[in-house]
């Protein structure tokens, strides 16, 4: 959820673009956005490297 509502925060700031160049405050959206998508992905990635392997015996 939380790197849903990252991508999404992202692309709205993205729509802005020119807002931004021009010092918008809907700059702070973007930011928020790429935070949540950093926080996503360090979880993400934690867990994947955390989670228990299970070994067939052959």
């Amino acid at each position: 959820m939380l790197g849903v509502a990252g991508g999404g925060l992202l692309i709205a700031a993205g729509v802005a673009n020119l807002a931004i160049a021009d010092g918008s405050p809907i700059l702070f959206v973007g930011l928020l956005g790429y935070a949540a998508w950093l926080v996503w992905l360090l979880v993400t990635g934690v867990r994947l490297v955390l989670m228990p392997r299970k070994v067939r015996a052959a």
